[in-house]
């Protein structure tokens, strides 16, 4: 029976991606998207033939007549046809609204998430009303989909956990010698040792703001305190996860590094196993290598403490603040050792929520507190 997909963020790495492998099934992906680069989405239109294509930035001119622009056609779209699969594979927190939208018209929908801003803007509250409305989610990011076991809310074993790791490259500067943050330019800030990423995700990677993040993500999915979540460095990040549980157990997560095995990971085929079957390989265990997070090249290391205390406004607040001064730093208006000491002496200027009372009040907050930001800006 041939599956609906509809693909927020198609002209990204992990869009192409997924569409690459989509191409030779029968399944349709009806639906399309980007923010801003129409002339990409104009070349995957013409291959893929969706019903829709969108562009979603509301200041971008019409250029072409076979586009769509606007969100109304993904609300209404959402609402009106039966999805079965749906992914965000786009950045920031505006897509929250969609997600919202199709946990009141969508049943048995599996919700593909690599948006980090939409799991940390909706927390758990998200995670509880994907539940209760009969759809389901699944993680994207490596770490997180390693856990996959985990998420599934009947897994009786997750309450015998006692903490969880997750793991990371270390990034350009943990192992550097002579470090001098003082000396930090967009280049460096960008050349990870093992991916090729956006620069926002990358500059978040080299001062582990990409972990913190990742952090928040998982207390959502398993609605587990932070202070349960910790961080180790394991450069060839084979394991994604460590779990220790409370019978003294503990479980190492690894699969090799490659973003088509969550992908692509609802369509358990025939292709899908052909694909993949030579890569389990006994060697990869000698990449499990961990080493602790105690590098003083790492600013947020002294704020820890804090962040571990973050309810769900103030992760929000930390999120959207890291946005605004990673955008200032590649614009060459702050120095990067002024990011993380920048988010933190805004972080008061916000009002606190202790807790939501829907996704409704969790997108008006957020745009309450990115309309303080751009007004002070």
């Amino acid at each position: 029976m041939k599956k609906n997909i509809v693909i927020l963020g198609s002209t990204g790495v992990l869009g192409s991606k997924i569409i690459k492998f989509l191409e030779p099934s029968d399944n349709i992906i009806s639906l399309i998207t980007c923010y801003s680069n129409q002339s990409k989405l104009l070349k995957i239109k013409k291959k893929i033939k969706p019903k829709f294509s969108v562009v979603l930035d509301p200041l971008i001119k019409n250029k072409f007549d076979f586009l769509n622009y606007g969100d109304s056609y993904v609300i209404n779209y959402i609402k009106n046809n039966k999805i079965d699969f749906f992914y965000l594979l786009d950045s920031g927190f505006d897509s929250l609204n969609f997600l919202n939208i199709l946990i009141k018209n969508q049943k048995n929908c599996s919700i593909l998430i690599a948006n980090k801003e939409v799991l940390v803007a909706g927390g758990h509250l998200l995670i509880k009303n994907i539940i209760k409305s009969n759809n389901k989610y699944i993680p994207l990011d490596s770490e997180h989909f390693s856990l996959i076991d985990l998420t599934n809310p009947d897994y009786s074993v997750k309450k015998n956990i006692n903490k969880i790791t997750l793991t990371a490259s270390g990034g350009p500067f943990y192992f550097k010698k002579n470090f001098n943050i003082n000396n930090v330019n967009l280049r460096m800030a960008t050349t990870h040792p093992i991916w090729k990423m956006g620069l926002k995700n990358s500059i978040d990677s080299s001062n582990l703001v990409n972990k913190i993040l990742e952090s928040f993500e998982l207390s959502s999915l398993l609605n587990l305190p932070l202070n349960k979540i910790d961080i180790l460095i394991s450069p060839k990040v084979f394991a994604h996860s460590i779990v220790y549980y409370l019978d003294q157990r503990i479980s190492i997560n690894c699969f090799i590094n490659n973003m088509n095995i969550p992908l692509t990971s609802p369509f358990k085929n025939e292709h899908f196993y052909k694909t993949y079957q030579n890569t389990y390989d006994i060697k990869n265990f000698n990449n499990l290598t961990f080493v602790k997070l105690n590098n003083s090249n790492f600013q947020i290391l002294k704020y820890l403490k804090k962040i571990n205390k973050f309810n769900h406004s103030e992760q929000i607040i930390f999120m959207i603040l890291n946005s605004l001064f990673v955008i200032k730093f590649i614009k060459n208006e702050i120095k990067y050792s002024d990011i993380i000491p920048l988010i933190f002496k805004n972080m008061n200027k916000f009002p606190k929520i202790n807790k939501f009372k829907s996704l409704y009040h969790v997108i008006k907050y957020t745009n309450m507190v990115s309309g303080i930001i751009k007004n002070d800006e």
